[in-house]
């Protein structure tokens, strides 16, 4: 199981959802379709980084690149 994100509860969420605060070992990149960085507020879609495992995917080269960038 791989954790990726934690959310402060009880806190007033406006027009966004929250998606957390990434661990120490990975980072949250929101990226508009030419993959920017979005400005705070402007859609777009969250991409995670960092030291993530997906065992399923260690050693299948063809499942690994049409997955992960």
């Amino acid at each position: 199981m791989v954790y990726l994100s934690r959310v402060q509860m009880g806190e007033s969420y406006n027009s966004s959802i929250p998606y957390g605060v990434p661990l120490s070992n990975q980072g949250f990149e929101v990226l508009d379709a030419n993959m920017k960085p979005c400005p705070d507020m402007v859609q777009g879609e969250l991409y995670i980084t960092g030291k993530g495992l997906a065992k399923e995917y260690l050693g299948d080269v063809s499942k690994t690149q049409s997955s992960f960038f």
